[in-house]
């Protein structure tokens, strides 16, 4: 009985370890690039005050910098000072072509709008890293994630084999997403109640306990 208990309590173990140790990848993961946003940012502003030296590196990284803006990275809308037209949807990145474009007028509208978009998203970043060490000291969410990581990493492999790349995580994919979460959930569930059984009864018990319902 007590060994019994003992290799649940080593299970548990293993299986919350498993999930701090993807918390603490996902966190360095997020340091590094809020690193990055906050250097960009630093660019950017130089780029403003007329340090043209920073141009280069804008445009290497103009992508990463633009996909970590996220939604904080788009303009609604946007009329440009030369034209009659708005154009939706734009990537606010594309301002420092504009500021490019404007050495010697006013560029303080294209940097305030810029300084925005990078502030927002430096404070969810933040935000973001805040809560993500705070969960590291709750067990039951190291429990989870070790857990949920353990289930879904097959289907991840799989989808990888025929797909080069994780479908589940794809935003036009959200129905689809959502029900694979809700599988995921109940077979998580059914999982611990029955690790639970077995590590109680016995797999002997268990599997009559089984045949008896069934």
């Amino acid at each position: 009985m007590w060994i019994r208990i003992l290799i649940g309590i080593f299970i548990f173990i293993i299986i919350t370890a498993v999930g701090i140790i993807e918390q603490c990848v996902l966190i360095n993961k997020r340091k590094k690039e809020l690193d990055f946003l906050i250097e960009y940012f630093d660019r950017v502003t130089k780029f403003y005050q007329e340090d043209y030296s920073q141009y280069t590196y804008l445009m290497e990284y103009f992508d990463k910098a633009q996909l970590l803006l996220g939604v904080n990275g788009i303009l609604a809308s946007l009329r440009l000072p030369y034209e009659n037209v708005y154009h939706q949807h734009v990537p606010i990145l594309t301002l420092l072509l504009e500021m490019s474009k404007a050495r010697g007028t006013s560029t303080h509208e294209y940097y305030r709008m810029l300084s925005q978009a990078f502030l927002r998203t430096i404070g969810d970043y933040k935000q973001y890293q805040e809560q993500a060490i705070n969960n590291l000291k709750k067990i039951y969410i190291g429990f989870y994630r070790g857990f949920y990581l353990i289930i879904a990493t097959p289907f991840i492999m799989i989808s990888y084999m025929f797909f080069r790349r994780n479908i589940f995580i794809l935003t036009k994919l959200k129905p689809f997403v959502s029900f694979f979460s809700i599988i995921s959930g109940l077979i998580q569930l059914i999982a611990i109640i029955a690790g639970i059984i077995t590590i109680v009864l016995g797999w002997s018990e268990f599997k009559n306990l089984i045949n008896q319902i069934f």
